[in-house]
């Protein structure tokens, strides 16, 4: 993993190398992790905040899964910001799916993928708090 430094705010930005397969998993945890939380936090400039950072997320990973051919890793630019939604959003998407889908072996494949996508992202996090 690489760092790149943002123009905007000197927002330091790691470069992850993730999977059109990742991408889409993260796109299908963000988009329930936004009704989640416009239900349950309360009208606020945190909440309008998770839920910008959550669309612009969205809107790179659908220009970039576009961009994607014969499955390769790709260098995704991404913040400690959004890092750390992207990990809510697994957390949550892992907690539905612990508790609405019955157990079989397909559900257990998906829980295991996210979780070995949301562990490659938290070791990217620490990674960056550690420098």
């Amino acid at each position: 993993m690489e760092q790149e430094q943002s123009n905007s705010k000197d927002e330091q930005k790691l470069l992850v190398k993730l999977s059109v397969n990742d991408l889409t998993a993260i796109g299908y945890a963000l988009f329930p992790y936004a009704q989640f939380v416009h239900r349950i936090i309360p009208p606020s400039q945190e909440r309008a905040r998770i839920l910008m950072v959550i669309e612009h997320l969205r809107g790179r990973i659908a220009t970039l899964q576009s961009s994607y051919t014969n499955g390769r890793e790709h260098q995704f630019p991404i913040t400690e910001g959004e890092l750390r939604v992207i990990d809510a959003a697994l957390g949550t998407l892992l907690e539905g799916i612990h508790r609405f889908i019955p157990q079989s072996i397909e559900r257990d494949e998906i829980i295991q993928a996210c979780y070995k996508l949301r562990q490659y992202l938290g070791t990217a996090l620490s990674t960056e708090n550690c420098e």
